[in-house]
């Protein structure tokens, strides 16, 4: 018995598992199946490992294939005795290529599960993980953090802030592998219950001995990789649970470790050690100095040696890669710039201080990547962050001295010297009175060296009175009283105070000159930015590089200062409740009515709109400058840069007012506030705006046409939204309201073109020969560069006039801003030529005619006797 089936197929595709493919037509018979099929032959079967699952599991996953399949045949409908006679069971035609199919795909998930002996390796490596981590924690708990002092607790912090991720990386990799072998495990079932399905239908169709024996086959493959696949979830899903349960105690111990920061340093007014005198009387250290040196030093290597080993199995070596990358990368952009500061003009001192910090690109480059160490190796130990803390010093002293003021040096040398010497003072022992007596030395010391610089005839007083200068002289004197309260603090035994406010205050003087540095070099970075041939050769860059230099670098200077404002109040500890006390200043407010004000909205609308003025404006300058000039719309790009730069100012009002809280609905009520305004005396206001807008859009007038409105004579210098800007030919800038231009009569010169046609009057002698006038006065246009041959020139006779024959010589210029400079030339020309000529340009003639004389005119005028004066020698 033969069955003619369709040759269509069902991709079924479960979310956990890999779309597999079934034949549609054996697939559509799942319902009628379970309906109509008598009593499971394959039930009689001696269940195997996989026929032992759950009932609920299997009709749970027959209900999803059940659903999948009703879907598809309201796609595809088939013959429903078809349907009836089958179920899941795989048609005996199709069950040897069906077979083939799901033996490779058998094969398939048996090579990527994972093989037992790298499962057991595997599993071994996070059992000593976590019995590594149970012996720490109890060591932890057995020892306590009540006496541990402020960097003891950093550095333990450190060290399981890195088992927290070491085991948050162990459990996502469990994940996605548990993930994976769920997906395997559903794909199984799904395919012993299709085979089961076949198995049973054998005997109801009478099926040959070979298709059952192949099929028998299929089923216990699957059953043998079910039982593998379960054994590897087990596994994983075991080793999730517990990577889990000591996610949560790691988790724990750290928020023990933060209580017992918080809590030493709210105990910092309180003394822990008897005073200084006494103790020296008193106590004695058990480990001798030397020793206790050695012995710090080799526990800090074995920390660095553990951490790498630990990273380096975890994760290799990406972050020691990634910054060596960081470094080359940065090496060759400053390489460059350091090429394009060669040509800069030294005339300014600012130029100068940045083209010798670019001068040092391996320093530079260095600087930089230093500073990055903390964000590509966050758990690293303290000892790592103190060495790193030390090279940083090698690329700073490079480039400071070269930059910096003279009177700064010295500060700077103080500053890395105390450095060096606090980092050799944390070898010994925290509890140890060598620390406590090295803490006291260092702290004299500082104070010294910080009140020498900081005198009223010192370096940082005589550094000059701008604001940054007033900043660094007030930070030094803050530095200084800090080494002063810490020395008397370790003198009457606050030692742990001592200890903190001593690394505090180095530490803001160490990071405020390291950020110093840092500024240096990416404002010198900046400066070149905009030198570089690219931003050359945009004009909007030329036209405006002082101001985009100066903005650049005053953000860089804001965003210096409040990254060290950050660092110092982690420093103090209080970075906590500095965020909390601006997050609570920036919430208080008040309400009018249902709107509430308060200090963040204000701030963010402020900052909003601050950000839209400055977007709007560089977009603005670059569309005028640079985009429309190149395009058919150069004369329009004024216009269109000017609506585009109020229609991203009220973008960026509209935003700053949801960031504000303010609900848009609301707006109604200022337009209608807007509207009563007009009607009490704002419609010259909107006149004018308006007359702005008709402007924008008609283009009457575009910037440097030159016009005539009225008496007023000159060119169009900018066209805004309530008024414009006229500049007149003697220089004098007048602003005149749009709506004038829009409703006055106003010429045009250079609407269409620049063309200009030049009319210089002639007059020559009576009697002169007209032809010769005419070749004479056209030889004179046709030899000056800037007359048109097209139009051609002309020549007219105007007329008679008293004394002359009255010429006309009239040609067209494409120079209309010269055109009287050429009618000049021109004019002289032809005085020139018309002298070579011998044709005579006549005076004005008048005939007298005396109609009546007075009697005593006609008589002879006596002559007169001039009066002798003697020569003053002859006296």
């Amino acid at each position: 018995m033969r069955f003619a089936l369709p040759p269509l197929r069902l991709e079924v595709s479960h979310p956990m598992s890999r779309r597999s493919s079934i034949p549609l037509s054996l697939a559509l018979a799942l319902t009628a199946s379970i309906m109509a099929t008598p009593v499971s032959t394959h039930a009689q079967r001696a269940p195997g490992p996989a026929a032992q699952e759950s009932e609920a599991a299997r009709d749970s996953a027959a209900a999803q294939d059940s659903a999948a399949v009703q879907d598809t045949a309201a796609v595809a409908p088939v013959d429903t005795t078809t349907v009836a006679s089958f179920g899941l069971a795989i048609a005996p035609a199709d069950i040897p290529r069906q077979a083939e199919e799901t033996m490779t795909e058998l094969r398939n998930i048996r090579g990527r599960l994972q093989p037992e002996q790298q499962l057991t390796s595997r599993a071994r490596q996070v059992q000593d993980l976590l019995f590594d981590l149970r012996r720490r924690r109890a060591d932890f708990e057995r020892r306590g953090v009540d006496e541990l002092s402020s960097r003891a607790l950093e550095d333990m912090r450190q060290e399981w802030l890195a088992f927290q991720l070491q085991l948050s990386n162990r459990q996502g990799r469990l994940v996605v592998q548990a993930e994976d072998i769920v997906g395997e495990r559903l794909r199984l079932r799904e395919i012993e219950e299709v085979w089961s399905e076949t198995l049973q239908s054998a005997a109801r169709f009478d099926m040959p001995p070979a298709l059952i024996q192949r099929t028998e086959t299929v089923l216990r493959a699957t059953e043998s990789l079910t039982v593998q696949v379960r054994d590897e979830r087990d596994v994983v899903l075991t080793l999730q649970d517990e990577v889990s349960e000591e996610i949560l105690a790691v988790a724990e111990v750290l928020e023990e470790i933060d209580t017992a920061r918080e809590s030493m340093i709210g105990g910092l007014l309180t003394a822990n050690e008897p005073p200084l005198w006494v103790a020296a009387r008193t106590q004695r250290d058990r480990v001798p100095p030397a020793v206790q040196i050695t012995t710090t030093f080799s526990e800090n290597v074995g920390q660095l040696r553990t951490y790498f080993a630990r990273s380096r199995a975890t994760y290799g070596r990406p972050g020691v890669w990634i910054q060596l990358g960081i470094f080359l990368v940065l090496l060759l952009l400053l390489s460059w710039f350091r090429y394009l500061s060669r040509s800069w003009s030294y005339e300014d001192p600012d130029l100068e201080a940045s083209a010798r910090i670019l001068s040092r690109p391996f320093s530079a480059a260095l600087l930089m990547t230093l500073l990055l160490t903390r964000e590509i190796f966050p758990t690293a130990p303290l000892v790592l962050f103190d060495l790193n803390k030390l090279l940083i010093l090698v690329p700073v002293l490079r480039l400071l001295p070269a930059t910096a003021l003279a009177k700064l040096r010295s500060t700077v040398y103080v500053t890395a010297a105390l450095f060096v010497l606090d980092w050799l003072r944390n070898l010994t022992y925290p509890d140890s009175l060598l620390n406590r007596y090295s803490l006291f030395a260092w702290t004299i010391l500082a104070l010294v060296a910080f009140g020498w610089v900081v005198r009223p005839k010192g370096t940082l007083a005589t550094i000059g009175r701008g604001f940054w200068q007033r900043a660094v002289l007030f930070l030094g004197r803050t530095v200084t009283l800090a080494f002063l309260a810490a020395g008397l603090a370790n003198l009457f035994g606050y030692v742990h105070l001592a200890s903190f406010v001593s690394e505090a205050a180095l530490a803001a003087a160490y990071f405020a000159i390291v950020l110093y540095a840092g500024y240096l070099v990416l404002g010198g970075a900046w400066r070149a930015i905009l030198r570089t041939k690219l931003a050359s050769n945009l004009k909007a860059i030329q036209v405006h590089t002082a101001t985009a230099e100066r903005r650049g670098l005053f953000l860089l200077r804001v965003a210096a200062l409040l990254f060290w404002i950050l660092l110092v109040a982690w420093l103090l500890g209080v970075s906590d409740t500095l965020v909390d006390a601006v997050s609570s200043g920036l919430a208080a407010g008040f309400e009018v009515g249902s709107v509430t004000i308060s200090v963040g909205s204000v701030l963010a609308f402020l900052i909003t709109i601050w950000l839209a003025i400055i977007i709007s404006g560089i977009l603005r300058a670059l569309l005028a400058e640079d985009v429309f000039p190149k395009t058919r719309h150069a004369r329009a790009a004024d216009t269109i840069s000017t609506v585009v730069y109020w229609a991203l100012l009220l973008i960026g009002f509209l935003f700053a007012a949801a960031a504000a809280g303010f609900e848009i609905g609301r707006l109604t009520i200022l337009a209608g506030a807007f509207g009563v305004g007009i009607g009490f005396g704002l419609q010259d206001v909107v006149n004018n705006f308006v007359s702005g807008l008709i402007l924008a859009f008609e283009r009457p007038i575009q910037v440097g046409d030159i016009v005539d409105l009225g008496t007023l004579q000159g060119t169009v210098s900018r066209i805004g939204m309530r008024s414009s800007i006229i500049r007149t030919f003697q220089g004098a800038e007048v602003i005149v309201p749009n709506s004038n231009l829009i409703s006055s009569p106003m010429v045009n010169w250079t609407r269409s073109d620049r063309l200009r046609r030049v009319e210089i009057p002639v007059g020559v002698a009576y009697g002169t020969d007209q032809r010769e006038v005419f070749n004479v006065l056209m030889e004179v246009a046709k030899e000056h560069p800037d007359v048109l041959e097209h139009p051609e020139p002309s020549v007219l006779l105007r007329g008679f006039g008293d004394s002359s024959l009255d010429f006309e010589l009239r040609f067209w210029t494409y120079r209309f801003d010269g055109f009287l400079r050429i009618q000049s030339e021109v004019t002289r020309m032809v005085l020139d030529a018309l002298k070579k000529a011998g044709i005579t340009i006549p005076f004005p003639q008048r005939d007298l005619h005396v109609k009546s004389v007075a009697p005593g005119a006609r008589e002879p005028v006596p002559e007169l006797e001039l009066p002798t004066f003697s020569d003053p020698g002859d006296a």
